[in-house]
């Protein structure tokens, strides 16, 4: 399927968060996600800061992130509070440990939402810790921003920053600003800038050294160079390694930057899935026998059916030498650039896009670790702005860094950092040190998994369509991992590890499940047709596939799909198109065959059904989930309030289950 972006979507991603009035997947009470949703609702009082922040006790930025962006966002408070003189510290929540949380300490958290309804992998233990604590926290300022999407899961919107805002204030903690509910479908990164604004002046006002609030603010909105966070000096001994890419990833990336239970995956088995579409869509199958040098006790490959393979991609190379150009041009510090090996090191407490304290070249760090080709943040454009000699050219493009001008100038334009300083001819210098501090980290993908271990026990397969676009400024994209598989051959490795999801089928056989696809959606579904046509077939499960495609020619996997409704594995079909439909049929949206055919999917939910959603997740998610709600009111002879409280329950029961994603 797809790739995610996570707060409130993966699977959104992500995901990105639906705590509910029940136990979780992992056995946590959840709170329902209704009785925090209002922007008004607060849980105590809003106070000023109660003591001071200094370099002995520095602000505590703790985060929780699975695809990078609140990893991103605390870095960049980090260098925000050092840039206005306020000491600080960022801590993932991994590290977390209650005697962090003293009387005396400010702590800020950046509390993403990730899969459906879950904290972030990284946050799960702090998270559970705060749930369940009954330690005061009186004596502690705090202050929170949430990640989510309103839109990808709008019933569940921010919950898990909701629970982490109102424990704290539970727990006797003070807080400074109110809960800012970050918006992934709006625009976070001009809410996240806007918040820090109100944020460090607060904490500068108390500062043992007495500088003012009015200094902080203006430092957060003046085009002023940051000082980089990280040192690179160039090293005299050399990795003893050879220049393979194997070599590399497990001398440098498996143990300094990729998760821990990466590994590399041989390609098996490569086709295309709609040939004679212009939209590309194409099947990997991987063993779960790694590469050799991996290999151990344990090291073999396990999934379940509706799990994710996560994969590292590294940057399109013609982006990276684009980058090696500028650079050369504009660092003049950094001789022979490309190749020369240096050694990256921390300043200030916190993690890197790069690895730290190990030989590596610039080339390396820009193909493996440094997004290249993600929207600036405001932060970061305002470090370009800074960086411009041309006074003129400075003022536009701080204008970038604000509001509506972000939104409009660098979001919709979809400008990347190359495009800003092609634009910008007067930034004649960008010190690869600055560069390091205030690019982001390359983050993984995440695929839903199209194989099932029930046939398929030897081998992991996904499926994804091939992302290519034109911005509006006519400027060609490709998407970073989806290219890298685009171009992957039989033999190729993938960097990858499995991740374990909540989009598993219901326990009891008899159960009915009712699968929604838009597009390359179909990859989990095509699983859990495996598995019920295997492990069913004298009596399957009761499914129904509701699959929304363009025009037949992105009709993947049809003959299987064909197969199991002629078999019964697949109990009710039905396919929409919404382009060009076969001859004698109407265009439609998937969402109109849902409630066209909502006498018999009232009657499966009424049974217990499991709903299961995988497509887009801006227009999809939430015209299916309108579609079973406008089924719920018809057939349940309900009223639009009644019919959205039932769906809630749904949802309460972890009986609708999403993975969307744009």
């Amino acid at each position: 399927m797809f790739a995610r972006r996570a707060f409130g979507g993966v699977r959104t991603a992500v995901s990105r968060v639906s705590l509910h009035c029940n136990k979780n997947s992992y056995g946590a009470f959840v709170p329902s996600a209704s009785l925090f949703f209002s922007p008004s609702r607060r849980w105590a009082s809003t106070g000023a800061p109660t003591h001071a922040v200094s370099t002995d006790n520095p602000l505590k930025i703790f985060y929780g992130s699975q695809t990078g962006t609140a990893m991103m966002f605390a870095e960049e408070l980090g260098m925000e509070s050092q840039g206005a003189g306020i000491a600080s510290e960022v801590i993932d929540l991994s590290r977390f440990d209650e005697g962090m949380l003293q009387p005396g300490t400010t702590a800020v958290f950046l509390a993403a939402c990730y899969g459906m309804g879950e904290p972030t992998d990284s946050a799960r233990g702090f998270y559970d810790w705060l749930v369940a604590t009954d330690k005061s926290l009186e004596g502690v300022d705090f202050a929170v921003f949430g990640l989510g999407n309103g839109k990808t899961h709008c019933e569940r919107f921010n919950v898990v920053g909701i629970e982490v805002d109102k424990r704290l204030g539970e727990q006797g903690g003070n807080r400074m600003l109110d809960l800012v509910k970050g918006d992934d479908s709006d625009c976070i990164e001009v809410q996240f800038d806007d918040w820090q604004k109100e944020l460090l002046p607060l904490l500068a006002n108390y500062k043992e050294d007495g500088d003012s609030a009015a200094t902080a603010s203006t430092t957060t909105t003046a085009s002023k160079v940051p000082q980089p966070t990280v040192t690179i000096d160039t090293t005299t001994t050399t990795r003893s390694l050879s220049t393979s890419s194997t070599d590399f990833f497990f001398n440098v990336l498996q143990p300094h930057v990729y998760n821990e239970n990466t590994q590399l995956l041989p390609i098996t088995s490569k086709k295309e899935l709609s040939p004679k579409s212009d939209r590309k869509t194409q099947e990997i199958i991987v063993s779960v026998e790694p590469h050799t040098q991996s290999q151990g006790e344990g090291k073999r490959v396990t999934y379940v059916t509706g799990d994710h393979l996560v994969v590292y991609p590294p940057n399109i190379s013609t982006n990276v030498d684009k980058f090696i150009s500028l650079l050369k041009g504009k660092d003049k510090s950094v001789k022979e650039f490309a190749d020369t090996e240096v050694i990256v090191k921390r300043i200030t407490p916190g993690s890197s896009s790069v690895p730290q304290n190990v030989p590596v070249t610039p080339r390396e760090m820009l193909t493996y670790c440094i997004d290249l080709q993600s929207l600036p943040s405001p932060k970061l454009v305002r470090t370009l702005s800074a960086l411009c000699a041309d006074s003129t050219q400075a003022q536009t493009l701080l204008s970038f860094s604000e509001g509506d001008t972000y939104k409009r100038e660098i979001q919709q334009m979809s400008r990347n950092v190359l495009q800003l300083v092609e634009e910008f001819d007067s930034i004649t210098s960008f010190p690869f040190d600055l560069f390091v501090s205030v690019m982001p980290a390359l983050q993984p993908r995440y695929y839903s998994i199209s194989t099932s271990p029930v046939c398929h026990e030897d081998e992991v397969g996904i499926s994804f369509r091939v992302l290519e676009y034109d911005t509006m400024m006519n400027k060609h994209r490709d998407g970073i991992c989806t290219h890298f598989l685009s171009h992957r051959v039989v033999g190729d490795y993938l960097p990858s590890y499995i991740w374990s999801s909540d989009f598993k089928l219901p326990t009891k056989d008899t159960t009915p499940v009712i699968m929604v696809a838009g597009g390359s959606g179909i990859a989990p579904f095509k699983a859990f047709m495996e598995e019920n046509f295997t492990m069913h077939k004298e009596s399957p499960r009761p499914f129904s596939l509701f699959y929304g495609i363009r025009d037949p020619t992105e009709y993947v996997y049809e003959e299987l799909i064909r197969e199991m409704h002629e078999s019964g594995a697949i109990e009710n079909l039905f396919v929409s198109y919404s382009l060009d439909p076969p001859t004698g049929e109407q265009p439609k949206f998937l969402n109109v065959d849902i409630v066209a055919n909502g006498e018999k999917m009232w009657q499966q939910l009424e049974q217990g059904a499991y709903i299961y959603v995988c497509g887009g997740s801006s227009g999809f998610g939430p015209a299916v989930s309108n579609a079973f709600k406008e089924v719920i009111a018809t057939h349940g002879n309900m009223s639009k309030a009644e019919a959205q409280a039932y769906f809630s329950n749904v949802m309460q029961q972890n009986r609708y289950l999403e993975d969307l994603a744009d």
